[in-house]
């Protein structure tokens, strides 16, 4: 028997004592001697402080293990907040893997708790299980969660581990999630790929594909099928095709899949130049030729008599850059 379990079994035998002696005093015609009616409340109130003491004791392990995360707990979903960047596109929590995870808490329960911190004012942040924290809000009922001290960085670490072992996030989701870390903590691209022991070409090759045009993105089937391959393809066709070229072909593609739409986007034929007329004017005053005219692609050549007055092509110059930067 161990020394805690010995010492709450003499105290329970130390009060069962006090009060037999001082019940059998009260009964007694002829009490041997006048007992203080203090007894039984001192006899309590010893009794009292060692619980007072181990409840204290209960108390701090409890915190502890709080802490820890050692304890789950469930929580309302509105009590827990979003503070990292969004790890996941709009569509992650409406499709039917979604559907099927919904469907699985509501008849199973939840067996993977959600991972989260208390902040200051008895609020929570989510680290880790968007999708678990959705789905129970959308069922209305708690969220069975793990609640960890975490600091911001512990945080984006246990964030960033647990997609890492998810094979449902794509290579874009982790692009735009890369993208939004380094902007909302402000760090560098070295800096990034150092924090996630990634090296620094693979980040920049994230990176890439995160910052393809929204223009383009937005008009794609379902923007996560985008790979790192899809990334280097496109960029190296938007330097002989426009963006807004290419959102078209996209468009005109939409609701055949997001590979077809890229398939359409890659192989079209470079677009002829729009630039290519050429003309040639000649400009008189009366009976006099004064001036040439003449544009071949992107270049506008103005030619004028050699005998023009030298004011007179001052006031010529300025007046064109007026209509340069009017027009232009």
């Amino acid at each position: 028997m161990s020394k805690k379990k010995e010492t709450s079994d003499e105290r329970r035998a130390a009060l069962t004592g006090s009060i037999f002696a001082a019940a059998q005093g009260a009964d007694s015609k002829v009490p041997k001697r006048r007992e203080s009616p203090s007894i039984v409340g001192a006899a309590l109130g010893t009794h009292s402080e060692g619980l007072s003491s181990e409840l204290e004791r209960l108390r701090s392990e409890r915190d502890l293990a709080l802490a820890s995360g050692q304890i789950l707990v469930e929580i309302e979903p509105d009590r827990i907040r979003d503070a990292l960047p969004r790890d996941r596109l709009a569509a992650a929590f409406s499709d039917a893997s979604f559907e099927d995870l919904k469907h699985s808490i509501q008849s199973d329960g939840q067996f993977i708790p959600v991972a989260v911190r208390k902040t200051a004012d008895g609020a929570f942040e989510i680290a880790a299980g968007r999708r678990r924290l959705e789905a129970c809000r959308q069922l209305g009922i708690p969220v069975l969660a793990r609640v960890q001290e975490l600091d911001d960085v512990e945080m984006l670490q246990l964030q960033f581990e647990e997609n890492e072992q998810r094979s449902d996030i794509t290579s874009f989701e982790r692009a735009k999630w890369y993208e939004a870390v380094q902007e909302q903590f402000t760090l560098s691209t070295p800096e990034l790929a150092r924090r996630f022991k990634i090296s620094q070409p693979m980040i920049v090759k994230y990176l890439k594909l995160a910052r393809l045009p929204d223009a383009v993105v937005d008009k794609l089937d379902d923007p996560r099928e985008l790979s790192l391959g899809d990334s280097e393809k496109l960029h190296k066709k938007m330097h002989d095709q426009s963006v807004k070229d290419l959102a078209k072909i996209a468009a005109r593609a939409k609701g055949k899949g997001t590979k077809a739409q890229i398939k359409a986007m890659l192989e079209v034929q470079k677009l002829p130049s729009r630039d290519t007329s050429e003309f040639k004017e000649s400009v008189e005053k009366g009976d006099r030729k004064i001036a040439t005219i003449s544009s071949k692609r992107n270049t506008l050549r103005i030619a004028v008599a050699e005998d023009l007055d030298p004011d007179a092509k001052s006031k010529l110059i300025s007046e064109i850059s007026v209509l340069l930067r009017k027009h232009l």
